[in-house]
């Protein structure tokens, strides 16, 4: 439930004060960030993992 409402607070956010006229200007940070957690993911949290969790 809490998720879901952290997300309505961030999508008005986006809608009141983003800039979506010119989301073309941001694409590529867009695909970098994308691409990066990608990388994260499918390749280096099973080998090199950020943080261990050990109970």
């Amino acid at each position: 439930m809490w998720n879901a409402m952290y997300s309505f607070v961030w999508l008005f956010i986006l809608f009141k004060w983003g800039n979506l006229k010119n989301w073309s200007k941001y694409y590529p940070t867009y695909l970098f960030f994308l691409l990066g957690n990608f990388i994260y993911l499918y390749f280096l949290s099973d080998v090199y993992p950020m943080w261990k969790y050990t109970p």
